[in-house]
């Protein structure tokens, strides 16, 4: 399994005389891959190989330069002197108009084939990026990734005003004032409030003869189970996601007294009493205990 790229690992007088033959698949110009590999998996695994030698003025940015290789969905983020975006099988590369000034630093990268090292968006370049408008690039820096480069800032320049002040110079160089006011906005936010907890969910710890054998949640919505790593007795399998285990079920009411209770509240009403003899377990405490169930 190999990728050959003219020029670095094969002439182009070879190439294309195993293209012809039937050993080599070519992809676009001056990108191959034996014919017996699994095409779709050799682009994506070096993609970042493929889209620096295809581009090599442009540098990762987005997410890309975060992950250092394309996202799940197979799309691979690069910034450069146009905007143009290339398709490679399962592989898209898109790129967008690189700022007058971008801020940049080199990253290495291993696929395999050995490494290599390329430029990618430098931390406040990178967070700038998350705020262009009406930008795939944007959108590909998920809230998670925000809120670690915006810790990762913090620590470089030792206070979240500082880092804000870092931001605003570079925008300022690259005229990105409303990407510049968001993300002070963002870095300078006061701690948001805890968020509200559901009163109607439960965190149950089922036992069975004084021994913890699992929990037993509800978000509200749905049910599940999760067995102890303990060994216990087995138990019989949950079939459908979201419904009470059967073990379970075969402890609440029944006849008279479940029409009585209403079946959309019968298990949480026997779940919260003493029908099942579990004790109900506050997500803030993390120290519960179990009690026995019959």
């Amino acid at each position: 399994m190999a990728l050959f790229l003219v020029g670095e690992n094969i002439d182009k007088t070879r190439s294309h005389y195993q293209a012809e033959t039937g050993k080599l698949v070519q992809l676009m110009r001056g990108v191959y891959v034996d014919a017996g590999d699994d095409v779709d998996a050799m682009v994506m695994k070096h993609a970042v190989r493929i889209a620096r030698y295809l581009y090599p003025q442009a540098y990762l940015s987005a997410a890309t330069a975060v992950l250092l290789g394309p996202t799940r969905d197979g799309r691979l983020f690069i910034s450069g002197r146009r905007i143009q975006r290339t398709r490679l099988r399962a592989l898209e590369i898109i790129q967008n108009a690189a700022p007058a000034h971008p801020s940049v630093a080199s990253a290495v990268v291993d696929d395999g084939m050995g490494e290599f090292t390329v430029t990618v968006s430098a931390l406040r370049q990178r967070f700038l990026e998350a705020f262009r408008i009406r930008s795939e690039h944007a959108q590909s820096l998920d809230e998670a990734m925000r809120e670690t480069i915006v810790q990762r800032l913090i620590e470089e320049y030792g206070s979240a005003q500082k880092a804000a002040d870092a931001v605003w110079t570079l925008a300022r160089e690259n005229e990105w004032y409303r990407e510049g006011e968001q993300a002070e906005r963002l870095l300078l936010r006061r701690p948001a409030a805890a968020p509200a907890r559901n009163e109607a969910a439960l965190d149950l710890i089922v036992a069975r003869h004084q021994k913890p054998i699992g929990n037993l949640t509800h978000d509200g919505f749905e049910w599940r189970w999760k067995p102890s790593d303990q060994k216990g007795p087995p138990l019989v399998r949950q079939t459908v996601p979201g419904q009470l285990p059967p073990f379970i079920v075969s402890l609440l009411p029944e006849g008279w007294l479940e029409s009585v209770l209403g079946r959309a509240r019968r298990a949480r009403a026997a779940a919260r009493g003493p029908a099942l003899h579990v004790e109900h377990h506050d997500r803030r405490d993390a120290k519960g205990t179990g009690v026995p169930a019959r």
